[in-house]
């Protein structure tokens, strides 16, 4: 998913520009709370992948 991908990238920044760093379990939180925003908002196959979590 490029949701994961723009997440990755986004931690990679913060780490190197900003020496911010989050633990993968907080990654990971991040990505399932934006996801299920994105349900509501038409994408409908997330939610296959919220639900099997």
């Amino acid at each position: 998913l490029m949701m994961v991908d723009w997440h990755l990238w986004k931690e990679r920044n913060a780490r190197l520009f900003q020496n911010v760093i989050h633990s993968a379990h907080k990654l990971q939180g991040t990505i399932l709370q934006e996801a299920v925003l994105w349900v509501p908002a038409g994408a409908h196959h997330l939610g296959r992948i919220i639900i099997n979590e």
